[in-house]
C-alpha cells in the first residue's frame, strides 16, 4: 500500500472516530461529479403558484414526474431525452405519483371524485394508464377507491387500494384486462413490481403502527413470503432477485427521548441473504434498485446535529462510497448504492428528494432558492 493512500486511510479513520454517523468499513471518495443535468428548465417556482414537482420516475430515456400549480392543480409531465422535449401528459388537475414502463405512464387520478357516494372522501381516486404510442388514455379502475402508489412492470399494474379503512395491494394485466386482489390483510402498503413478483409492507405482525414487514407475492406460485427479519420496514423496491427497502430502529438521543433510525436493507431471493446496506445514525430513506446498483435520500443523523447531506453511491466489491455531485444546500440529498462493486456514492447535494434508477441514470426532485426542479445524473 503506498504512503499516500495508507494517508487517507488515516483520515478517514480520524474523520470517522469523531462522525459517529460513519457506517462500518466505509470508504469515502469525496470528487465531485459534474454531470448532472437539470431537466426542468424554468424551475416550479412558489411565486407562481406552484407548490411543487414531486417525486419524478424513469424509464429508458423517459422521466415521468407529477407538478402541481394553485391554479391548475397537478398533472403529469415528462421528459424525452431522445427528443429533448418536455410534454405535459394530463389536464385534469387531478392527477399525481406517475411511474413509467415503456410507453406506459400510470398514475392517480380523482377526476370524478364528486360521482362517489363514500365517506373516504380523501381516498376517492382511481389509476389510469397513457399510452406514449397511441397518445390515449385510459381509466384502469372504477370503484374509486384506488389510494396511492401505482406501480407498472409490462403489463400489469399495482397500487394500494382502500376499503372500509382497510388498505390491500391489487393488481391489474394489461393483456387480460383482469383485476385482482393480491393482500387480505387490511395493512397492506406501497407496492412495487417486477416481473411476477410483488413486494409491499404489510403491518399484519401485530396492531402497532410500527410493526411494518415487508413482503413478496409470487404471481405464479400465489404463495406470499415474509422477507424482513429486522423491526419495523418500509418503502420496498425490487430488481429481479433482490429487494431493498428502509428500516427502523431506535436509539437515545441522550436527553431521556427515543430517535429513529432509518438504514437500507437488501434481501437475495437467490442466496436467501439479508444483508444491511448502510448503519449510520443518518437517515437513509426511498430506496431504489437497478441491476447491482440501489439509490436512496439522506437526512443528517444525531451525529450532524440533523443537518443534511448530498448524495453518493456505494461499490460493493470495492467497498468504497464516492460522493457524485456538490450542487445543492438545502434538504434531503440523494445516494446510490452499487451491490457488483460494493460501492456507495453521492449524486446531489441536499436539496434533493425521490430519487428513482434506470440503467445508468438517476434522477431526483431537488429544491433550491424556493424553486422545485428535476435533475438526473448519469453514471
Amino acid at each position: 500500500m503506498s504512503v499516500v493512500n495508507k494517508i487517507h486511510i488515516m483520515l478517514l479513520l480520524l474523520v470517522f472516530s469523531v462522525v459517529l454517523a460513519a457506517a462500518v468499513n466505509d470508504n469515502t471518495d469525496n470528487t465531485v461529479q459534474t454531470n448532472e443535468t437539470r431537466i426542468t428548465a424554468s424551475g416550479c417556482v412558489h411565486e407562481n403558484g406552484c407548490v411543487y414537482e414531486n417525486e419524478p420516475k424513469i424509464f429508458d430515456d423517459k422521466i415521468v414526474w407529477g407538478e402541481r400549480y394553485s391554479n391548475s392543480g397537478n398533472n403529469i409531465y415528462m421528459y424525452d431525452f431522445y427528443t429533448s422535449k418536455e410534454t405535459q401528459i394530463t389536464t385534469s388537475g387531478s392527477a399525481y405519483d406517475p411511474d413509467i414502463y415503456g410507453d406506459r405512464i400510470v398514475y392517480i387520478d380523482n377526476r370524478n371524485a364528486l360521482a362517489y357516494s363514500t365517506k373516504e372522501d380523501i381516498y376517492l381516486h382511481d389509476i389510469y394508464m397513457y399510452d406514449l404510442s397511441t397518445k390515449k388514455e385510459t381509466q384502469i379502475t372504477t370503484s374509486g377507491k384506488a389510494w396511492i402508489n401505482p406501480d407498472i412492470y409490462g403489463d400489469k399494474i399495482v397500487w394500494q387500494e382502500i376499503h372500509n379503512q382497510k388498505v390491500d395491494i391489487y393488481m391489474y394485466n394489461l393483456s387480460t384486462k383482469k383485476e385482482i386482489q393480491i393482500t387480505n390483510s387490511g395493512s397492506a402498503i406501497s407496492p412495487a413490481i417486477y416481473g411476477n413478483r410483488i413486494v409491499y409492507t404489510d403491518k399484519r405482525d401485530g396492531n402497532d403502527d410500527w410493526l411494518h414487514g415487508i413482503y413478496i407475492y409470487n404471481l405464479s406460485t400465489n404463495k406470499k413470503m415474509k422477507i424482513s427479519n429486522n423491526g419495523p420496514a418500509d418503502h420496498p423496491s425490487i430488481y429481479k432477485d433482490r429487494i431493498v427497502w428502509e428500516n427502523t430502529t431506535f436509539y437515545s438521543n441522550g436527553y431521556g427521548n427515543e430517535v429513529e433510525d432509518h438504514n437500507i436493507y437488501m434481501y437475495d431471493l437467490s442466496t436467501k441473504k439479508e444483508t444491511q446496506i448502510t448503519s449510520s445514525l443518518d437517515d437513509q430513506t426511498s430506496p431504489d434498485i437497478y441491476g447491482d446498483k440501489i439509490v436512496w435520500e439522506e437526512d443528517g443523523g444525531k451525529d450532524a446535529v440533523y443537518t443534511n447531506h448530498g448524495i453518493y453511491m456505494y461499490d460493493i466489491s470495492t467497498n468504497k462510497k464516492t460522493r457524485i455531485s456538490a450542487s445543492g444546500s438545502v434538504y434531503q440529498p440523494i445516494y446510490i448504492y452499487d451491490i457488483s462493486t460494493n460501492k456507495k456514492m453521492r449524486i446531489s447535494a441536499s436539496g434533493s428528494t425521490y430519487p428513482a434508477i434506470f440503467g445508468n441514470k438517476i434522477v431526483w426532485e431537488y429544491e433550491v432558492d424556493n424553486k422545485y426542479y428535476v435533475y438526473m445524473v448519469a453514471i
